[in-house]
């Protein structure tokens, strides 16, 4: 499916791609700090959104935004779920109406994994997104399993983890994702 590295935007964009090492992606020479991916899990398309701790630069946003709009245009609706796995790296103001713009006024159910909601900005940010949508539920990376139960897609960790992980190689090691390994025993 689509994710930041094999997205045709990217290349119609002409966004310089370079491998560094061990499946490190680069963008332009730097590490990204957030890329996107879909899975499809039953009659659920998975929007995989995975986070640094630093907030998304705009470029890379709208580059992630402009995929995610592309998919959910293509499959929006009741059967449309969206997943964040964040260090803490959060969208602002502006990132956030772009966000809520694509949807039109759809609220569309998604979770929120991160170990930063003891940051008071951090929890303001996660308020704001729940103000824009109702749907929107925030947990700590040792809840992940509660989490994808809220997307009505309990039991499928697993599945999900695997695309994460080829997700992480895009950026750096992501501490979230160590919390839900220690949690779950998920292999890295």
């Amino acid at each position: 499916m689509g994710g930041i590295a094999r997205s045709e935007s990217l290349a119609k964009k002409n966004v310089f791609l370079a491998a560094a090492g061990a499946g490190t992606l680069l963008v332009g020479g730097a590490l990204v700090e957030l890329t996107i991916d879909f899975i499809k899990l039953g009659s659920h398309e998975l929007a995989l959104w995975l986070h640094t701790e630093v907030d998304p630069p705009q470029d890379e946003w709208e580059r992630a935004l402009a995929e995610y709009g592309t998919v959910f245009g293509r499959r929006g609706g009741e059967d449309f779920r969206s997943l964040v796995v964040s260090d803490g790296g959060a969208p602002n103001l502006t990132q956030r109406s772009q966000f809520h713009d694509v949807h039109e006024g759809t609220a569309v159910k998604s979770s929120v994994i991160t170990p930063a909601l003891s940051n008071p900005l951090k929890r303001g940010v996660a308020t704001a997104l729940r103000w824009m949508n109702p749907r929107f539920a925030f947990y700590s990376p040792e809840q992940a399993d509660r989490a994808l139960q809220h997307l009505d897609l309990a039991g499928e960790l697993a599945a999900v983890w695997g695309v994460l992980l080829k997700m992480e190689r895009r950026l750096r090691p992501n501490r979230a994702m160590r919390m839900m390994a220690q949690t779950f025993a998920l292999s890295r």
